[in-house]
């Protein structure tokens, strides 16, 4: 994944925590090949405990997987959850000074 893309997820880490419910999230992106539940980093996220600890999870092997994953996370939080897109989306005009 590039650095823009990295660093979209780094400002929007605290929104996408307390906003997505982690498992309806996981379910879309299996079906859209960016895990696979025989993986290690699928079984993780699954057996953490509580939905923060699995959306952070989630934000952290996202961001070692390639753009098109990255796009893919982008369109399934576009169809479930709309509002937190445009939310989000305003907030990602500035990702240039973010550090990795």
């Amino acid at each position: 994944m590039d650095l823009q893309n990295r660093n979209w997820l780094k400002l929007n880490r605290v929104e996408l925590q307390k906003s997505i419910h982690c498992n309806e999230v996981l379910d879309r992106l299996v079906s859209k090949l960016v895990f696979n539940p025989e993986d290690e980093d699928y079984q993780q996220i699954r057996a953490e405990r509580t939905r923060v600890g699995q959306t952070r999870l989630l934000l952290e092997h996202l961001a070692t997987k390639s753009n098109q994953a990255f796009e893919d996370f982008r369109a399934t939080l576009r169809d479930m959850y709309p509002h937190l897109t445009l939310e989000i989306q305003a907030e990602a005009a500035q990702p240039d000074d973010v550090d990795d």
